[in-house]
């Protein structure tokens, strides 16, 4: 909470935040009247709780009431000895620089005559309320300048059972400090997956939820900012792994079908095309109809998959619509294969890696496909089939009719690493690659040249973390937090 103290003789504790997520600081005042000691404040301010919260760089947004003479303000602003830049737009005033974890932070309010003679004046001091006890020690290493920076959001994933105590399934945001800045937290659920962001900026998840008896239910939801719910798929729909738009303005979302072949129940993957209002589904895909367990056989098909309804067979993890090619592109992990589905007849035009052109040393069990703007793919490739195993980006491009496959470019790190499972690329405006190491915990950027020009890495203590995937966050998406895009440049205050 906010720490908020005045200079009278009583002292104050209170939790100020709307429920819009806009942290307003009350500038309690002890005197009356227009002297230098006048009273200038906002009575009238939200104390609520809330579901999410805005930690170290809430930025808070200053108000006051008017104040008897005054024809303008000054707003002053301090931690320490650092002063903090503000921005003033009449009687409210925002802090314009991510202040730390519990900072203590002193605030002067001048009101001045059209002689700028002092006719009012409030101090205040608050601190920064701190990021919540489940939340990792987040540890950032690198920080070039050819960085793009920005504000990067991910989720944490706890990898122990899902009956163990003591889960949280969140959604953090840091800015380019390596500093939280935002979280969501759901308590209810067993396990939280970031897929993409809306067309409208806003973040999709993937939620889960395990009972005592293994029993699973799973939904696609889109939040708002405010942590409000604005979408969310139907509940007896078992969604895993991926959501995100669709043709013609529908969403799409990623299911688990079943066949029993041989007595043995397998768990495969559905795609679903639903109206982007009411949730009726329109159009469906199953990929039994195209392969059959008896044919395809995986070594993952001995262990129970994530439904814990069938043997783990075909394991996709992700879906994306290609506009331009009328595609939708299925990552199946367990078949080291990308396929290019068409829509609406639902037959399979083009088929990379291992059951299709580039031949399997291509793809190694991939995550995370992202098509360019000149239809090239970007994915994360795990690389559990190499020997020896490791994980590298892969950019891509391909010939249709020529069914071949060009590398434009791999990343494999130095040293390189291995993560078995999860993982993501993206490329950012500048043309770097936002990159997500999941089970190593680290999400980073890659510069053309292939430096790691920053390096964001959580710490695994007794509690392990693991991310699912990273997104950039435009300006456009944050314009109602504190930080608006007026100042999305500031990267914190050291």
């Amino acid at each position: 909470m906010w720490r908020f103290r005045t200079n009278c003789s009583v002292s104050t504790s209170v939790a100020l935040v709307t429920a819009s997520c806009l942290w307003l600081l009350a500038l309690a005042g002890c005197g009356g009247g227009g002297s230098p000691d006048a009273t200038i404040v906002l009575e009238d301010f939200v104390d609520a709780p809330s579901r999410f919260g805005v930690a170290n760089a809430s930025r808070p947004v200053i108000r006051w009431r008017e104040v008897a003479g005054a024809t303008h303000y000054a707003v002053d602003a301090r931690y320490g000895t650092t002063e903090l830049p503000v921005t003033l737009q009449g009687r409210v005033a925002t802090i314009d620089a991510d202040v730390p974890n519990e900072a203590d932070v002193d605030i002067t309010v001048r009101a001045m005559d059209a002689s700028s003679r002092l006719v009012g004046r409030d101090s205040r001091r608050f601190r920064v309320r701190p990021v919540p006890d489940w939340m990792p020690t987040l540890r950032l290493d690198r920080h070039e300048h050819d960085a793009y920076c920005g504000y990067r959001l991910f989720n944490l994933l706890d990898p122990m059972t899902p009956s163990s105590q003591g889960r949280v399934a969140c959604l953090v945001l840091v800015n380019c400090s390596g500093e939280v800045v935002w979280w969501l937290e759901r308590n209810s659920i067993t396990d939280m997956l970031l897929t993409r962001l809306s067309p409208a900026g806003n973040p999709i998840v993937i939620e889960r939820t395990v009972d005592q008896n293994l029993q699973v239910t799973s939904r696609a939801v889109e939040y708002t900012w405010s942590g409000q719910e604005l979408w969310s798929s139907a509940p007896s729909t078992l969604v895993h792994h991926d959501a995100g738009p669709g043709p013609d303005a529908t969403r799409m979302q990623l299911t688990w079908t079943f066949r029993t072949v041989d007595s043995v129940s397998y768990e495969g993957d559905g795609i679903e095309v639903v109206d982007s209002v009411t949730g009726s589904v329109l159009w469906k895909w199953n990929i039994f109809d195209h392969f059959d367990p008896a044919v395809v056989v995986v070594p993952e098909s001995k262990r129970a998959g994530r439904s814990f309804l069938g043997q783990d067979w075909s394991h996709a993890n992700s879906i994306v619509w290609d506009e331009a090619r009328r595609l939708i592109w299925l990552c199946v992990r367990n078949f080291d294969t990308l396929l290019g589905i068409e829509y609406p007849s639902g037959n399979i035009a083009v088929s990379i890696g291992k059951h299709g052109f580039g031949g399997e040393a291509l793809l190694s069990h991939p995550h995370a496909p992202e098509i360019q703007a000149d239809g090239s793919i970007l994915l994360f490739d795990n690389g559990n089939t190499r020997v020896p195993a490791y994980s590298s980006v892969l950019h891509m491009d391909f010939d249709r009719a020529k069914q071949e496959v060009r590398e434009l470019r791999r990343f494999v790190d130095q040293p390189s690493f291995y993560d078995d499972s999860l993982g993501d690329a993206d490329r950012l405006p500048n043309g770097n690659w936002l990159v997500t190491a999941g089970v190593t915990g680290r999400v980073f950027e890659v510069a053309p040249d292939g430096r790691v020009v920053w390096d964001l890495h959580i710490e695994q203590g007794t509690r392990p973390r693991w991310v699912y995937r990273a997104v950039q966050v435009p300006p456009t998406a944050l314009t109602f937090l504190p930080f608006g895009p007026s100042s999305f440049g500031e990267c914190g205050v050291k």
